[in-house]
């Protein structure tokens, strides 16, 4: 089966219908309390009042406008994906895009709403505010996502991938250790030469590992500034020639949860006595 092609775009007012027809469609999934006057008022108001006021970007799915996300400065307005195509990643594409722009965003949503509800919860929203809409006569609830959030959130997932690498290398598996790498990784052993790409990297590992029999790294510290990870370790380690315990620091540059470049430092002088 293909793989589907996203873009995100600006509207154009040629997408109307295919954005009337996506809000729809949500609409009466996830707000079944809805009546069907209510939705025939409020689908003019969104053709002729919201559109026209807000900033709107489309989801286009090869080829075909199959959502969209209206922002008022950093409150969504509107996030709204035909219902065949929830699942995939859309809904979050739209919201990054938000993020981008704004950072910090606030929406409302119906309390009776379980689809939108868990979308934004996933997505790392908190509720500050409920309140009653008599239009619906349904209770609202303004949520708010801080950008702040996501950072500390990705910054938490890098040192968890890097303390589940450490500990990854009690295995002995090359293939295992070298999956933490991105396609185009690099692993630079001080003061060795650097080498580039995960096949590469793994057949390095492969090597050194040939006599190991036993290892265990230690984490002394670990931290993280920006996407790099920062960690101290006494690295325990058996082999064929003779035993070590050989204190090391890696730093890790990190992209999309995994390793891209990893250099780590440790006294060659103490490794070469151990094993003479």
């Amino acid at each position: 089966m293909a793989t589907a092609t996203m873009q995100i775009r600006q509207y154009s007012d040629t997408d109307l219908e295919a954005v009337l027809s996506s809000w729809e469609s949500a609409t009466r999934l996830a707000h079944s309390f809805m009546t069907d006057e209510f939705i025939d008022g409020e689908r003019k108001n969104v053709a002729e009042v919201y559109l026209p006021n807000t900033d709107t970007w489309v989801a286009v799915i090869d080829g075909e406008v199959e959502g969209f996300i209206a922002l008022m400065g950093n409150e969504v307005g509107a996030l709204f994906l035909q219902p065949d195509f929830h699942g995939r990643g859309i809904g979050k594409a739209l919201m990054d895009k938000a993020q981008d722009l704004h950072g910090d965003l606030e929406v409302v949503v119906a309390k009776e709403n379980p689809i939108g509800r868990q979308f934004y919860s996933q997505y790392g929203f908190t509720m500050i505010d409920e309140s009653y809409h008599e239009p619906t006569g349904q209770q609202m609830l303004r949520l708010k996502y801080s950008a702040n959030t996501k950072v500390r959130c990705v910054m938490q997932k890098n040192i968890e991938t890097i303390e589940e690498f450490i500990n990854c290398w009690s295995s002995l598996d090359s293939s295992k250790l070298s999956n933490y790498f991105t396609d185009d990784g690099v692993y630079h052993n001080m003061p060795a030469k650097p080498i580039s790409g995960r096949a590469n990297i793994e057949k390095f590992i492969t090597g050194f590992l040939a006599n190991w029999t036993e290892t265990s790294w230690e984490i002394m510290n670990i931290t993280e500034q920006g996407s790099t990870v920062f960690c101290e370790r006494l690295d325990r380690t058996k082999t064929s020639n003779g035993d070590v315990d050989l204190p090391c620091f890696g730093v890790f540059e990190m992209r999309e949860g995994k390793i891209h470049i990893w250099r780590d430092y440790f006294d060659m002088t103490t490794f070469v006595s151990a094993m003479s």
